[in-house]
């Protein structure tokens, strides 16, 4: 909500929530004072940053200092547990009681990352027929908080927490300040984030819609018909003719049921043994459960490289649920990315949960 969002002290403690599907962790972020400089970048005015595709680019206001002096850490933080199908208030009283236990005297400001469909600028979600959070539909959830919390509107700010996951990694994690990074986070839906110099991109011809990796589809389906834990877990059960199978990735309700970032889960059924399961598996031998992951992440790099390509970004950062599966999922998504030609490094991600908690407090730093 860029020009409303209350103004922090640079590098002082800003006031974070992150809302997922089974909990919200509310905390303070602060600068540790150490010095961490980003990539060189224009120094001032608007530049016109051109990708892989000939009179391709986008426009934006030079913002290479974002947190740039600052070093951040997560300073105190609170997890409570919520049930994302619940009623209206019950949603907004966990939040709000998660705020109040990390909150200092006064009325600090709130920056919120927020899973999708949600527009930050005007605070409000359109969660129909998503399975989680469809109570908040149509709430103006800033105005919501800020009566409960007692502060001012223009106090309460919010971003999209795949972006903020990718922007903690760019700002403290294994994005290292690269000047262009793609970072995933990949468990029940592809969440993503386009970063030049810390900023996400969101239009123009060098990223997907929106600048959401969910939206690019493969041999003509929505990606997270293959990329996804319900989509891996799926294709495992076909491959084994074990129950749970669902005969195709796609062969649920067409409404689907959505993750954090608001992108739609397909398949897995049920009984269907985990992705953990299937990666542990794979580590003692079986060769179906190493072959259906190497041929996930094969497609995930065939569907992304293009785009990694385009955008020019020198770093890939891959984090969420399957993540933690890393010594299986590197080699062939690195293989996949080099053929589609993506120069990149790929790296896990190192912050964890921390991560949308720092990105938050960077992005808020940055308004």
């Amino acid at each position: 909500m860029s020009g409303t969002h209350q103004q922090h002290r640079p590098g002082g403690p800003i006031h974070v929530m992150d809302v997922g599907g089974s909990h919200v962790t509310a905390a303070v972020v602060a600068g540790t004072g150490a010095a961490i400089a980003p990539d060189a970048g224009p120094a001032s005015g608007v530049a016109t940053v051109t990708g892989g595709v000939p009179g391709a680019g986008f426009e934006r206001a030079d913002v290479a200092g974002i947190g740039a002096d600052v070093g951040w850490a997560v300073r105190a933080s609170r997890t409570r547990p919520l049930d994302a199908g619940a009623r209206r208030d019950a949603l907004l009283e966990v939040l709000v009681d998660a705020a109040r236990e990390v909150a200092a005297e006064g009325a600090p400001a709130w920056t919120i990352a927020m899973p999708g469909p949600f527009d930050p600028v005007r605070g409000v979600g359109d969660f129909r027929g998503m399975g989680k959070f469809e109570a908040l539909t149509g709430v103006d959830l800033r105005a919501a908080l800020a009566d409960r919390l007692g502060v001012p509107p223009t106090a309460i700010g919010f971003c999209n927490d795949a972006v903020a996951y990718g922007i903690g990694e760019w700002a403290a994690g294994a994005g290292e300040r690269a000047a262009r990074m793609v970072c995933l986070t990949l468990g029940t839906g592809v969440g993503s984030a386009f970063l030049d110099h810390g900023v996400h991109v969101d239009h123009g011809d060098l990223v997907p819609a929106r600048g959401e990796a969910h939206t690019i589809r493969l041999d003509g389906r929505p990606l997270e018909e293959t990329v996804s834990t319900a989509a891996l877990r799926d294709a495992y059960a076909r491959a084994t003719g074990s129950a749970g199978a669902t005969g195709s990735a796609g062969a649920t309700d067409s409404a689907g049921a959505t993750d954090a970032t608001g992108a739609t889960q397909h398949g897995g059924g049920a009984d269907a043994p985990s992705v953990r399961e299937i990666a542990d598996r794979a580590r003692q031998g079986d060769i179906v459960a190493a072959r259906v992951i190497s041929t996930t992440m094969t497609a995930l790099g065939r569907a992304l490289g293009p785009w990694v390509r385009r955008f020019g970004a020198s770093r890939a950062v891959i984090g969420g649920a399957m993540a933690g599966s890393w010594d299986l999922l590197e080699e062939p998504l690195a293989t996949a990315l080099a053929d589609a030609g993506a120069v990149v490094e790929l790296r896990q991600a190192q912050l964890g949960s921390d991560a949308p908690l720092i990105g938050a407090a960077v992005w808020a730093d940055g308004r």
